[in-house]
């Protein structure tokens, strides 16, 4: 009894390992195959303009754990500035995130205060 006990140790311990592994990082493998699903679908890629919220933005970068979008200000139809925002990938499914199909058109857009 105590040879087998020692034999399936030896052969299975690191299944035991990985599980505490994966526990002690659920949250990271969680997020890790959440940003993952971001870039499976191929929806969308880095440089794409996209309404995010209902404010045009452009994705800089796809991570990932994290995205990052340059948020416009649009002002009289033109872009004046904006800001750098990145959100974790496992908060994107919160967001209204669309791509539009045609040209966006900035001046559509009302001044932002």
């Amino acid at each position: 009894m105590e040879e087998t006990l020692k034999v399936l140790i030896g052969e299975y311990g690191w299944m035991a390992v990985a599980g505490m592994v994966a526990l002690l990082f659920k949250e990271g493998i969680v997020n890790a195959v959440e940003g993952f699903m971001v870039f499976v679908g191929n929806d969308y890629n880095a440089d794409d303009v996209v309404l995010l919220n209902g404010k045009p933005a452009r994705i800089v970068r796809m991570g990932p754990f994290t995205t990052v979008f340059y948020m416009y200000k649009v002002t009289n139809g033109k872009i004046t500035h904006g800001n750098k925002m990145a959100v974790r990938n496992s908060r994107l499914k919160s967001l209204s995130l669309e791509k539009p199909l045609s040209e966006l058109n900035l001046k559509s857009f009302k001044e932002e205060k």
